[in-house]
């Protein structure tokens, strides 16, 4: 290795990576927006979750989308989080981190609060009048009788992940600091989360912390929707072990390619798939009069190994994924930052013109998914991509320090296109 410069390369296993996890990004998000799609059309109320319009009739198909959905997608959306933010630790140090993540991620919230929570804000309120759960003189004091929609009229909405991420990404910093003598040790204990018992492992934790959030507040931490601006601790510690995977994901980097190839990905999908039908099971019962005793503790074990082999079962589907995608995944994946942004309230308005439509609510489901996505894409394709927002969201690539570094870094590995 050169004495004078770190190098820079890029062989097949790191770009293999980096495109599979530019894949999970892009399917994480077009979920996502699936998810907040299908709300207005479950056959199952979620308490807490105040949804501008409900259909009546709701559709089986569109409510089973929806439970995988909820224990799909926010596990990848912070382990991709946890990763690139320990790409940017390792190159930029920690001042540089924090300025990073001050800008990549604090700023887009607190800019996001009246670009975009406004406008849902003002949406959401039509969507309550025109299904007749409140009155004109009642969305003008922002003084509700319903009780669910008057304790959850203010926060963050969709945007509560970047205010639960905000506190993972500082207390990282701290801990850094903290531990900068002695980062050989951490990077060692981290790099374990490459290994294929990890999911099984972790899913121990992740079911006693579900446990803890159910007999808490009667609902597992995952369907604990309640909209508010103070962050739920438990909660928060639960997608933080998601946030922590993707700091183990980034340091055994090197190992990460080895399970999204041969048997083992599909292995986690059907694992998955099993869980998911013993969650489906017993979670209707649960939302109807909080569980209690063994089915409680089957409900929410089942949670935390689907959520956890999904997850690493994904991966190598997104590998797959990645070598037919080619630059429209990495265009996608560009994107997909501004299309979290901007896609909550545009499906909200759909789905509040569609209501009383008589059309099924699949149709109206796919609607609101596809709009909202064409949306956001075009919007990004026509006002974003070019100009300083595009850049501001992107980011760029951070120069390889000039100190020489015990690996080579890969240049795509810095979180230019990630979404957090």
């Amino acid at each position: 290795m050169p004495a004078a410069r770190a190098s820079v390369r890029r062989d097949a296993p790191t770009s293999d990576r980096v495109a599979a996890l530019d894949a999970m990004r892009v399917v994480s998000m077009a979920a996502v927006v699936a998810l907040h799609a299908s709300a207005a059309y479950m056959t199952v109320r979620i308490p807490g979750l105040i949804w501008l319009v409900n259909e009546p009739a709701g559709s089986e198909f569109v409510q089973h989308f929806a439970w995988w959905a909820y224990g799909a997608t926010m596990p990848a959306f912070f382990a991709l989080a946890g990763y690139a933010a320990a790409a940017v630790l390792e190159v930029k140090g920690t001042r540089g981190y924090a300025l990073d993540r001050a800008r990549r991620i604090g700023l887009p919230f607190l800019a996001a609060i009246p670009a975009v929570l406004i406008p849902t804000v003002l949406i959401w309120m039509l969507g309550l009048y025109l299904a007749g759960r409140c009155e004109v003189a009642e969305l003008l004091a922002l003084s509700f009788a319903d009780g669910q929609i008057q304790a959850n009229r203010f926060g963050p909405a969709h945007l509560w992940f970047l205010a639960y991420l905000i506190p993972m990404l500082a207390l990282l910093g701290v801990v850094q600091s903290w531990c900068r003598e002695r980062p050989r040790s951490m990077h060692g204990v981290l790099s374990h989360f490459c290994s294929p018992l990890t999911p099984l492992m972790l899913a121990i934790p992740t079911t006693l912390i579900l446990w803890l959030g159910h007999w808490w507040n009667g609902v597992d931490p995952i369907l604990d929707l309640r909209n508010s601006f103070l962050i739920n601790p438990i909660r928060w510690l639960h997608h933080s072990l998601f946030f922590i995977a993707g700091l183990g994901w980034h340091s055994g980097r090197t190992r990460l390619p080895a399970l999204t190839r041969g048997p083992l990905p599909w292995l986690f999908l059907a694992g998955s798939a099993v869980a998911l039908l013993v969650r489906v099971r017993w979670l209707p019962l649960d939302l109807a009069a909080s569980l209690t005793g063994s089915a409680a503790w089957v409900s929410v074990a089942s949670a935390s190994l689907f959520g956890w082999l999904t997850l690493y079962g994904s991966l190598g589907v997104c590998a797959h994924l990645a070598r037919y995608g080619g630059r429209a995944i990495k265009y996608l994946s560009d994107s997909s930052y501004w299309v979290y942004l901007a896609h909550f309230p545009v499906v909200g308005l759909v789905q509040a013109d569609l209501f009383g439509v008589a059309l099924p609510s699949p149709v109206k489901f796919l609607l609101a998914l596809a709009i909202g996505l064409a949306w956001s894409l075009l919007t990004y394709e026509a006002c974003v991509r070019r100009t300083w927002i595009g850049r501001w969201l992107r980011g760029g690539a951070p120069r390889v320090p000039s100190v020489p570094r015990p690996v080579y870094l890969d240049r795509d590995e810095v979180p230019r296109r990630t979404m957090a």
